[in-house]
């Protein structure tokens, strides 16, 4: 089935419930009738559509779960190390007195977030230089071999946690595109039937109004008072392409 539109008319469940309808009249008794405007094997890929549908709504619900987890031990390291790189620079601030370029390699006096993550790695990165293969190179600043040891780490665990936002992020972008894409199909396909359905029973209201009703807005909430004197609403045909 050729999609021709880049975003979808109605919101997920709204569309699986408007499939599913869709589905009951194309394989229902009016099967015979529509079969001479429906492609041939479109029930058997709507059905596997619909379906697919319903499964993407709850994976979702999922993927955004897994890229928020990711983001959030991601910033809690963040946190971590922004705690550590503020003890290293106040104790050398008070311990290195007059050092002024160890000052400026450790970054004293500047500011910088939890959330920045390139900034946070490169004061890590900073500490370990300094610490060298022993961990002992600040010592006598107050900088204790534990330190140092903290930060090479949190050096490592932020880096395996900035991967793996990296990733969900991925792969949350390409669950909705592909998400989005099998939403614009099931819609084509209900626009199909529904066509496909008024178009053969032109002259037979009741048996054209089930298909009419796949065009239908969605029904909002009954008002406190029912209007009076108004005409009932129009089916709304699906947009040209």
């Amino acid at each position: 089935m050729k999609v021709t539109k880049k975003d979808p008319r109605w919101e997920i469940e709204e569309a699986g419930r408007r499939g599913e309808q869709a589905y009951r009249l194309l394989t229902g008794v009016d099967a015979t009738d529509l079969a001479a405007r429906v492609p041939l094997g479109t029930a058997e890929a709507f059905r596997v559509d619909v379906d697919a549908l319903a499964r993407a709504r709850v994976d979702a619900v999922g993927t955004l779960r897994a890229q928020k987890g990711a983001t959030a031990g991601k910033l809690e390291i963040g946190r971590q190390a922004h705690d550590l790189v503020m003890h290293v620079r106040n104790s050398v601030q008070r311990l290195a007195v007059g050092a002024s370029q160890l000052h400026v390699t450790l970054g004293v006096g500047e500011d910088f977030r939890p959330r920045e993550t390139v900034k946070v790695l490169a004061n890590l990165g900073k500490i370990v230089e300094l610490g060298g293969a022993s961990h002992d190179g600040l010592v006598q600043y107050g900088v204790a071999v534990v330190d140092v040891e903290e930060a090479v780490r949190l050096a490592a665990l932020l880096a395996a946690k900035q991967e793996d936002q990296v990733g969900a992020k991925g792969d949350r972008s390409g669950a909705t595109r592909d998400r989005t894409r099998l939403h614009l199909r099931v819609e084509t396909t209900i626009d199909v039937i529904g066509l496909a359905g008024i178009a053969t029973y032109p002259h037979d209201p009741v048996r054209r109004a089930p298909y009419e009703a796949l065009f239908a807005s969605p029904a909002s909430p009954p008002p406190s008072s029912p209007p009076t004197g108004t005409d009932p609403p129009v089916p709304a045909l699906p947009p040209l392409a």
